[in-house]
């Protein structure tokens, strides 16, 4: 279902960015997010708690697997760090789960 709906959204907006219009024979499909149910609860190492898969920004690693985000590491993803750190304050990751 999320995969469709992504699917329709970049099929409506690949042709609005090519022909400068929204197509005649399509329309805006409908915007859906996940929730917290949607990702797997992780537990902690020590065993006490543990986090949501969704409350970490992941990234996509060269090798194809991935990584939480180190904010501190130069990257090959174009992120835009500054305006995360911005918006996320100064938090560590721990004080954030």
């Amino acid at each position: 279902m999320i995969v469709d709906q992504f699917n329709a959204s970049m099929t409506y907006d690949a042709h609005c960015y090519r022909n400068g219009e929204a197509p005649e024979h399509l329309s805006c499909p409908p915007c859906r997010a996940l929730g917290r149910g949607a990702a797997q609860q992780i537990p902690h190492t020590d065993g006490a708690g543990s986090w949501n898969a969704l409350e970490i920004i992941w990234e996509r690693k060269p090798d194809g697997t991935y990584d939480a985000l180190d904010f501190t590491a130069p990257t090959h993803t174009k992120w835009a760090l500054e305006v995360i750190r911005e918006n996320l304050g100064e938090v560590s990751d721990r004080e954030m789960l």
